[in-house]
């Protein structure tokens, strides 16, 4: 099963997909991105996004916190279904850090993506991390140290697996939490799940938020949002549900309902059409011999202004000859006079 993992900004159910490193691709695991947030607060991160995303640019200042932003684990089966898991951001914050945790399971993944044939897998787990033992001593004497803070992951539906919870659940019993033989059992039973690189960050967003380091953000609809589609591995760009990139496996969703929504146009689709009608290739000839040879003086000079105007819209537009939005202008007019009634 293909799995991807992207950073989400989403404003009122429109969610895009953003790379603080410019490079638009899937990110590897989740630990890449950890390693690009945790150098940004949450502010810092939506002015960035601001500069992207129109919608964005659109939210007066005092709204521009109701911004949700997450990380999202996409998996894509054979049969091209997608199975989302959210995440909670770790962003810039004092204190305890997971940097080096991250970046040994990191390179742990790169080494297993890139080995050589033949060579087996290493694992993933980060107890090799120099920081790992103090991080853990740190965050589980959190734990005993205080039973409000226990008590706080045990209260809510905690980042934590199942095996961490019933742990901690039996820990939170009053004769437990002064009887359990906790270092010599409890302590090293935590240990050994807090290897996984994701039990360790949710362990440690649990205590920057219960220490105010973190503010713990407010649970949305993230399910049934509109999201960007690089999300869904579509080479243009526009918005679409889980739903409809579900049941679209030839990955024709645009161009099937372009026509049928053309007055619905968004940034993302507008930039899709027109990149997509320049990378095909001219359909007359002799324009196409002269824009190579020379551009649109080459064109003027060697071709009559009639044979010119004669080409497609699509040509003229690959050429130069007719800019972005007249070309849109002509969409737009080709649409509606599709729309009027025969007399």
């Amino acid at each position: 099963m293909k799995t991807n993992y992207f950073l989400i900004i989403n404003i009122r159910g429109k969610a895009t997909a953003i790379y603080l490193d410019n490079d638009p691709r899937p990110y590897v695991d989740i630990s890449e991105i950890d390693l690009q947030t945790m150098n940004y607060s949450r502010e810092e991160i939506i002015e960035f996004a601001q500069q992207k995303i129109s919608d964005l640019q659109k939210l007066p200042p005092d709204k521009l916190n109701l911004c949700d932003i997450y990380v999202l684990r996409v998996r894509e089966d054979k049969k091209h279904k997608f199975y989302f898991k959210f995440y909670e951001c770790i962003y810039k914050t004092s204190g305890i850090s997971i940097a080096e945790c991250a970046e040994e399971r990191l390179n742990r993944i790169k080494y297993n993506l890139e080995r050589q044939k033949g060579k087996p897998k290493v694992s993933i787990d980060v107890s090799s991390s120099p920081h790992f033992r103090h991080l853990v001593k740190t965050l589980l004497d959190g734990i005993i140290g205080d039973s409000k803070f226990l008590y706080s992951i045990i209260r809510r539906k905690s980042f934590l697996n199942d095996h961490f919870m019933d742990i901690l659940r039996e820990l939170s019993k009053p004769y437990n939490y002064h009887n359990m033989n906790y270092y010599n059992y409890v302590y090293p039973e935590l240990q050994k799940e807090l290897k996984s690189y994701k039990q360790l960050r949710g362990l440690f967003l649990e205590y920057k938020y219960f220490y105010k380091s973190l503010k713990r953000p407010e649970a949305l609809d993230r399910y049934s949002s509109l999201y960007s589609s690089d999300v869904f591995s579509y080479n243009d760009y526009f918005y679409i549900t889980k739903y409809n990139a579900d049941n679209d496996p030839r990955k024709t969703f645009l161009w099937d309902h372009i026509d049928s929504n053309f007055p619905l146009l968004d940034d993302l689709k507008t930039i899709s059409i027109l990149e997509k009608v320049k990378r095909e290739p001219f359909q007359n000839k002799e324009l196409e011999k002269w824009y190579y040879f020379g551009g649109i003086e080459a064109i003027f000079m060697n071709m009559d202004t009639n044979e010119i105007y004669s080409c497609s819209k699509e040509d003229l537009l690959r050429a130069g000859i007719i800019s972005d939005n007249e070309y849109l202008e002509y969409l737009y007019k080709k649409y509606e006079n599709r729309q009027r009634p025969l007399r």
